[in-house]
């Protein structure tokens, strides 16, 4: 059947299972300037703000703290033209900390990809950090651009799939006529 494909049940873990997912982050009184200089040599768009032993938010929102290092933010280039270039500040002595998104939005991996673009789109946000559902660390940021592609793959696999049922289909009707 067509629910046994997967097609529409693909979750994050999925994701996750194909490659290498390297978490970039930067600790909060990092400067503006080192943290957009670690975005553009790693191709990112987004860093995770990690703090040794702090106040960590969980997937509801939710505080938490411990002595791991724990997700205090997310730093994106949109928080860097929106609050130091269109605010005319200093990146050089501007610290991360004071432009960080604060109340990060995560899932985990037993998301799915249809949740997280939904949540996304609600929230107009392009990265989305994964958490895992015990520990609480970021085992990596998803960004749109994945999970679009995730969704294309997955409704091609869609197409196949039906494409096979129709031809079997056919060839049952040719038969009986």
């Amino acid at each position: 059947s067509l629910a046994k494909t997967g097609a529409y049940y693909s979750k994050v873990s999925q994701i996750l299972s194909r490659g290498n997912h390297t978490v970039f982050a930067v600790d909060p009184e990092t400067s503006v300037f080192d943290a957009i200089g670690q975005m553009v040599r790693n191709r990112v768009g987004a860093l995770c703000v990690m703090e040794r032993g702090g106040r960590g938010v969980g997937p509801e929102g939710e505080e938490r703290g411990n002595d791991a290092e724990t997700l205090v933010g997310i730093i994106t280039e949109r928080d860097y033209l929106s609050k130091v270039i269109l605010q005319d500040r200093a990146s050089k002595t501007t610290r991360v900390r004071d432009i960080m998104t604060a109340q990060v939005i995560t899932v985990t991996p037993d998301t799915s990809v249809g949740e997280c673009v939904r949540i996304m789109s609600e929230r107009s946000i392009r990265h989305i950090p994964v958490l895992d559902s015990f520990s609480r660390q970021v085992l990596s940021v998803l960004s749109i651009r994945e999970l679009l592609g995730t969704i294309a793959h997955d409704h091609e696999k869609q197409v196949q799939y039906l494409e096979t049922q129709i031809v079997k289909l056919a060839a049952l009707v040719h038969q009986v006529t």
